[in-house]
């Protein structure tokens, strides 16, 4: 029964149960990936090293670069669903005696006598020092015609922060909820030049937790025998809640021979206003508005893109190549060298073959990734494998990830 309401616990935790934490702990540095804005990455992105600014007409232009909307293409998306699942790599491998972490974990969290805090100290122990995640949980519908845009948009992660690694570890929630309005607008140049310019507005609704010690939680179901509620463990926290209303502006410069060029501006306008709850307070007053709750302001860097991508429309392949520098502003302010500079740097290509196929390969802050998709119609299937650095600069910490989106929609 304690492993059934531990498994349930984590559940709850990944569809977006959040908990408390102090003013003073939100603004430390454990905690500075919350304060990112949400602009999740396509699979088709990450499998191209997160290249892509300057690409015309993608997609993903409502996190990317509004300026895609330029170019008027129809799409309707019903839905997409993307899961990321971290430390792949880590899971599959085998230990001492042969068995896959993953098989360890399973066994020990469902097997009579499988040893639960075992099993989650080993969950753990690949964490590692530092910020780190787990998992990653998108899902969506949108809709873009004549260069407008629409779209609702929903996320859970589960980041984790440790120092030593095991059921020393602390693990958190975060959760958004996203509504974004866009429009973009091609004008024509001479010579086959065209400028592209386009603006979303998001609003988005932040949640998240403070840091759960897994040795404490453990400690918890442990102690309270067959008697251990999930609800009322949840209950019994604090949560935190708040707002932003960031603002994307883009540019492409379309260019004869399939080139072009982008810049984008984005999260103008993107501090989030936060209030602290408890349980029952962030369901009924989820903006907190009434008298005695405490608000702050929990700030969001702005951020200033730049890409130049080619793209050759062929019948029977298209290849493309993009090169982004992300977060001059945020690259200004660091040391000068290689290293630094590296940490900005995006390289991805991509070649469709057939109409239907899509390779993928790129290098993403110094990291390789791979990635592959199919277009069948109305079905769509991306999937990529690649390193993300969750440290200050390129080298200092890395994760693999692995994507896989899956799609149905349409578009012209």
């Amino acid at each position: 029964m304690k492993k059934i309401a531990l498994i349930l616990l984590v559940a709850v935790f990944s569809i977006g149960s959040v908990f408390a934490v102090s003013v003073s702990d939100l603004l430390s540095p454990t905690y500075s990936a919350i304060a990112e804005p949400y602009a999740p990455m396509s699979a088709r992105m990450l499998g191209m090293g997160s290249a892509g600014i300057a690409i015309p007409g993608r997609s993903d232009a409502f996190f990317i670069n509004p300026a895609a909307l330029g170019a008027g293409h129809f799409e309707l998306s019903l839905p997409y669903v993307q899961f990321t699942l971290y430390h792949p790599y880590d899971l599959i491998g085998k230990d001492e005696n042969g068995n896959s972490m993953v098989s360890s974990i399973i066994n020990g969290l469902t097997k009579e006598d499988g040893d639960m805090s075992a099993a989650i100290s080993q969950l753990f122990d690949f964490v590692g020092s530092g910020k780190g995640k787990l998992l990653d949980m998108d899902a969506g519908i949108s809709f873009t015609a004549k260069g407008f845009a629409l779209g609702v948009f929903a996320n859970t992660a589960i980041h984790t922060y440790s120092t030593v690694g095991g059921v020393d570890s602390d693990f958190l929630a975060e959760v958004n909820a996203v509504a974004v309005l866009g429009f973009g607008h091609r004008f024509e140049l001479p010579m086959d030049f065209s400028l592209d310019v386009g603006a979303t507005v998001r609003f988005n609704y932040l949640a998240y937790s403070e840091a759960i010690g897994v040795k404490g939680l453990l400690g918890d179901i442990q102690s309270s025998a067959d008697k251990f509620d999930p609800l009322d463990y949840l209950k019994g926290k604090s949560l935190i809640g708040g707002w932003s209303l960031p603002i994307d502006v883009g540019i492409n410069l379309n260019m004869p021979y399939g080139f072009s060029f982008g810049i984008v501006a984005r999260n103008l306008n993107g501090n989030y206003h936060m209030a602290i709850h408890d349980y029952d307070s962030l369901q009924t007053d989820p903006f907190g508005n009434k008298d005695g709750v405490e608000r702050f302001t929990l700030g969001s860097d702005f951020s200033l893109d730049t890409g130049i991508a080619w793209q050759w429309d062929n019948v029977w392949f298209r290849p493309t190549i993009a090169i982004d520098i992300v977060d001059w502003v945020g690259m200004c302010t660091e040391p000068v060298g290689f290293r630094t500079f590296l940490t900005h740097l995006n390289i991805g290509a991509e070649i469709r073959l057939l109409s239907f196929l899509d390779l993928r390969a790129g290098i993403s802050q110094g990291y390789l990734s791979i990635g592959a998709g199919l277009d069948l119609w109305a079905i769509k299937v991306d999937m990529a494998y690649y390193w993300k650095e969750f440290g200050e600069t390129a080298g200092d910490y890395g994760l693999d990830g692995f994507t896989v989106r899956f799609n149905i929609g349409f578009d012209k």
